[in-house]
Formats: structure tokens, sequence, C-alpha cells
């Protein structure tokens, strides 16, 4: 083994790998355990943090190369990482050519599953820096990323580089899940995506496209802020596959929780738009929208659906009088809450799919409830509907930012609307509560509304055009509707 030169008594140079500023990468030998090692010198700069090496030093994760050592010697701060077989994701596509959509998800979800690991690291995160197909190596069967521990003044690699970071800002998390977008769209199309060119590219199937356009958008905002929030996305649309949900799938799904009224009048006025729509109710516990809609008979509800053949939801859902609007009802159903059927709703979705426009699924605010927390990932928006003014809203904060750290919900598919609020009294309500998310409007009081709901009467079908005209109103600024 020829040797360029000794770093030390124990390590090696044998080959330099790459070289850009700031950094070189070399190929080496560890004397001591006879194995080849990779070896990175960077520049010592004043803008490195003091304590990145201790941080590297405990770094343990099955995506990322073992640090054997790190120090300082002769003016450069020194990385010695584990050397891995296999090959890296450039070689993979220019010997056998661009992925499957399945596989290149598996690989993006490896990726930022070590991300998310990087970034939790105290007491900064870890920002890669350098996300590019050569340093991403598949070995054992599973995407391992290399070339970390760079400073805030090396230069990353162009083409997968954020368009801020040739303006000289530093790296980011946002800068990372760039580059993420753009290593999707290049093991989907073998090449990469112009930040300044939105024209979607043929060979990319609409909801993975999507991900790619929110986490390459050119300001850095308007992008994925966490790993893991980006994971979920993609998460969603394995799991809508296996459900047979294809990805030019045209439903449009809509959760509102805690406020049974409020998704029977958005779906009724829906309806008026001359567009087929299923109000499903999931509130296993107290199931109210039959009742608010008139409806006292039905042969076929929720629970027959769950346990049975999800292709008799076209055929089997109770129609409501005057309007095109379906309803899959639910009976009072206390044993059998905590044993719901594992991924309803993606089922719920495939089964309605090639018949209904719109689904609105009905539900519990409970965080805990099982079909509350799946609406919100796999419906497109959540809807929380503020009744009780501050008090809700305050209450609906706390469970957005719980939803957006731990659940990692995005924010950006959350609003929050005002219901039966008298509207001289909103920006008040607004500003004590500090909104946490988008604020999409309010549905007016009707005394109409309340005198009917008292009686047990359906008021629906008494809906002032006012308040139809605000329904809509408010899901076009979801842009759930066009």
């Amino acid at each position: 083994m020829q040797t360029i030169k000794k770093l030390n008594n124990r390590y090696n140079f044998i080959q330099q790998l790459s070289e850009r500023k700031g950094a070189t990468v070399f190929l080496g030998y560890d004397e001591v355990t006879g194995v080849k090692v990779i070896i990175k010198r960077i520049s010592k700069t004043r803008s490195k943090k003091e304590n990145d090496f201790s941080i590297l030093r405990r770094l343990r994760h099955p995506g990322l190369p073992e640090i054997n050592d790190a120090f300082e010697m002769n003016g450069a701060m020194y990385i010695i990482m584990e050397y891995l077989e296999g090959s890296n994701l450039r070689e993979l596509i220019c010997s056998g050519g661009i992925l499957e959509e399945e596989k290149a998800l598996e690989i993006i979800l490896d990726v930022l599953e070590v991300l998310d690991y990087l970034y939790s690291m105290k007491p900064h995160p870890l920002v890669h820096g350098d996300i590019k197909p050569e340093n991403i190596i598949i070995s054992n069967g599973r995407a391992v990323l290399i070339d970390f521990g760079s400073t805030d003044n090396e230069e990353a690699s162009s083409g997968f580089c954020a368009p801020e970071r040739f303006a000289g800002i530093a790296k980011s998390i946002e800068s990372d899940l760039y580059a993420v977008g753009e290593l999707l769209h290049y093991l989907l199309s073998g090449d990469i995506k112009k930040v300044y060119n939105r024209k979607k590219s043929v060979v990319l199937s609409n909801d993975i496209y999507r991900i790619i356009d929110k986490s390459t958008k050119k300001l850095p905002g308007e992008r994925y802020h966490k790993a893991a929030g980006m994971a979920s996305q993609i998460k969603r649309i394995i799991e809508l596959r296996k459900a047979g949900i294809d990805s030019e799938n045209t439903i449009r799904t809509i959760c509102v929780p805690g406020c049974s009224e409020a998704a029977v009048e958005m779906a009724y006025a829906i309806s008026g738009l001359k567009q087929n729509v299923l109000i499903v109710d999931l509130d296993m516990l107290s199931p109210s929208v039959h009742t608010i809609l008139g409806v006292d008979k039905f042969s076929y509800c929720l629970q027959d659906f769950l346990s049975g053949n999800p292709m008799d939801l076209k055929t089997k859902c109770t129609s409501v009088k005057r309007s095109n609007l379906k309803l899959l009802p639910c009976r009072t159903d206390y044993e059998n809450y905590e044993s719901v059927v594992e991924n309803c709703i993606p089922i719920l979705i495939s089964g309605a799919s090639g018949f209904f426009d719109i689904i609105i699924m009905a539900c519990s605010d409970f965080p805990y409830d099982k079909f509350f927390m799946d609406s919100l990932l796999y419906c497109d928006i959540v809807i929380f509907p503020i009744v009780k003014g501050v008090i809700d809203i305050r209450k609906y904060n706390s469970m957005v930012r719980f939803m957006s750290e731990r659940q990692n919900i995005l924010k950006d598919k959350i609003f929050f609307m005002g219901m039966n609020i008298n509207e001289s009294n909103i920006n008040s309500i607004i500003a004590a509560g500090a909104v946490e998310t988008s604020w999409i409007g309010s549905i007016p009081h009707s005394p109409a509304r309340a005198s009917l709901y008292e009686s047990g009467n359906p008021y629906i079908f008494s809906m002032k055009k006012k308040i139809f005209n605000r329904c809509i109103r408010i899901l076009r600024k979801t842009g759930v509707l066009e």
C-alpha cells in the first residue's frame, strides 16, 4: 500500500479523494487497527464552534460512519472516520440508471432520519452543509451519509446547493433540506431541478413533485424546517400508495376536529358547487353528524366499513336529501374505541377514490384519539373551528405546537376558523389568543342555527346564502377549492 505521507505515528495518507475551499478529504490507513479510514482535514477558522469535535466523537447512528478520532494538528482540524465499502449514489445512477420511486423514497427517508438525528444534537444542531450523491453511500442495504463536520465557510457543491449559500449565507437546516429535495429529483430523473424553473418534470408523480417543490423553494422560510416534517410527508405518500391511492388521485381531504356543526356546514356548502362530497363521522364516543343532517335511519356506518369490504363505501353510504352529499355515520362504540383498524384513514380515502371529489372528516379533537391523529397526518388540510374564542385558540395553539414538534405535522396545512362568534369581536379574540397558525375567516353567528339545533331539527337546509358563501370563501383560502 503506497503511502503519500504520514499524518502522525498512527495514520497514513494514501490518496486524496476531494478538495474544496476549507476542507480536503483523503483515503488513509490506520496502522494500529490495520484498516482503511477516511481522513478529513479542515482549515481552522474562528467561525468553527469549539465543541464541534466533542459532539462528533459521540455520534452513533447506523446511517453515519463511525468517528474513530478527531483532533487538531499543525493549524488544522482532522476527523478520522470509518471507511465504508459500497457505491455512492452518483455511481449507482450512472451505472444502473434512475431509480424506481419506492427505492428513491426509501433512500431519502434514510437520509432524513440521519439528518433528524444530527439536528437533535446539543448544544446546537449539526448541519451537514454538503448533501450530494457522492456523499451518500449504500452500505449493507441502507443509505449512509458521509463527509460531515464541515465549517460554516466551507464551499458546498454546486447543483445541490441552496441558492442562499452562493450569496454567502451560512448553511442551515433549510439549506440541507433543499439539497435533499434536489437529491430526490436527481434519483428519479437523473438531473437536478433548477430553483428558478417551477415547471414540473414530466417524469415525476404529482405527489412526489410537491415534496420536491416545497423543499426547493427559493426562500428558506417557505421550505421544510425539520427533517422529520419532510419525512412525515414522504411516509404519508408511501402509506396512501399501500392503500391503493396512486399519485394522480385527485380526491381532496379535509379534517375538521371538535365541531361537527362546522364540518357539516362546509360539506353541505361544497356539495352546492355540484361536487360529490362524503362526510365521515369519526367520533366514536360522541357521533352527531347524522343528527345535524336530520338523518334518522341508516343501514351502513363506520363500524360496518371497518369490518367489511372498503369498496362498499361507494354504494352503501347514506344519501342526504337535496344535495350531492353522502354520509358515513357512526354509532357510539365505547367497546371498540381503543382497537380501531390500523391505517383506517388511507383505506377510507382509497375506498372513496374515483367516486367522491372531497372527503370531510368530522372527528374528536382529543390528541390521543387514533382517528384524529391519523386524519391530521393523511388529510390535505386541517381546520380547527374556534367556538369559545380565546379559550379555544389557546387550547389549539398548544395542540398545534405539540403536533408540530412531536408528531411532525406541518403547520402550513393547519388553519383556524371562527365558528358562530360575534364578528365584531374577532380581531380582539385573535389578538388575545395570538393564533399559532393561519386564521382563514369566520362562519358568522346565525339565530336560525341556534334555534333549530336546540329543537333537534336540521338547520342545514335553511342555511342562509351569506353563510354558504362564507364557507366557500374560507375553503378557497386553504387552497383545497379552486
